[in-house]
């Protein structure tokens, strides 16, 4: 069982510098960085512990940067189709997440044991955004911290295996309500077996939708447990405030960018001049350091 361990960079190598010092702090394994060369310059520090994979020279992918998740979309479709090698399982984790102690293990004993897709809960029956629709559908998996057997998704065209990916395309008809989930659907058909991880440790929810876990302020905000913290859309909001928004949301884009400007507070001490959620940045710092 070989296993494809990977974060991407694309326009946010200051991100994910933040993301792989946690990692290394509790982890030995390889990465793999998807991004351009800009993105390593920040990262060179870990060049004994990362293989860098430069994508600058595929214009399709930085056409589908300017479109929000397309082009994360693309980078996932190339990976779960075994495009970067011979492995058998995929592991990622966003380039915005902090490891507040080892995880890596969660997915790979998982794995071991048989399972095919681990991940946080993405909740269907019990979904926040109010869609009735789904509420019949399985639960599926975010994919900020995720493993999936590759192995158990079906051979598709490349175009349409990243529509699946982006979550704006499912073979199957029905309604989705996330990135990855037409994947995660077509994972449970062909046999697979979901794992969830402990939304203590990792944030997101419980089985009946709860996000109440041990630190419910901060798993509100982000999927926050006792093992790691996803900030959600930082790398996104580095990316519109340095290259522009694209033609993407004005809402998301407005999000991202403060998560950023909280992100670059709190770990670089800078003010980009965007507003943001200032009474939450001591309650992470004790989260984080102490």
């Amino acid at each position: 069982m070989k296993n494809f361990i990977f974060t991407e960079a694309y326009n946010c190598g200051k991100i994910a510098k933040v993301a792989l010092e946690s990692f290394f702090k509790h982890h030995d394994d390889v990465v793999n960085v998807i991004g351009l060369p800009k993105d390593f310059v920040p990262l060179s520090e870990f060049k004994d512990k990362v293989n860098f994979i430069d994508v600058s020279g595929d214009d399709r992918l930085r056409q589908l940067y300017t479109s929000g998740h397309a082009g994360t979309a693309y980078i996932f479709a190339k990976a779960v189709s075994r495009g970067y090698g011979s492995y058998d399982n995929v592991i990622h984790f966003d380039s915005d997440v902090y490891f507040i102690k080892e995880c890596l293990s969660d997915l790979t004993s998982a794995l071991e044991e048989g399972y095919d897709l681990i991940g946080q809960r993405r909740p269907y029956k019990h979904n926040k955004c109010g869609n009735n629709a789904v509420r019949g559908l399985h639960d599926t998996v975010g994919t900020c911290f995720f493993a999936v057997n590759t192995h158990k998704i079906s051979t598709r065209p490349f175009p349409i295996l990243r529509g699946m990916c982006q979550g704006i395309n499912n073979p199957l008809g029905h309604p989705v309500l996330d990135f990855f989930d037409p994947v995660t659907f077509d994972v449970l058909r062909n046999g697979g077996k979901i794992k969830f991880l402990d939304y203590m440790d990792y944030g997101s929810a419980n089985e009946n939708g709860s996000w109440d876990n041990d630190h419910p302020r901060l798993n509100d905000v982000f999927d926050c447990g006792d093992k790691f913290i996803h900030f959600a859309g930082v790398g996104s909001g580095m990316a519109f405030h340095e290259n522009g928004d694209g033609n993407v949301p004005k809402g998301y884009v407005d999000w991202t960018k403060s998560r950023y400007s909280l992100f670059s507070k709190m770990f670089y001490n800078e003010d980009i001049g965007i507003p943001y959620d200032t009474s939450i940045i001591g309650e992470v710092r004790e989260l984080l350091y102490n």
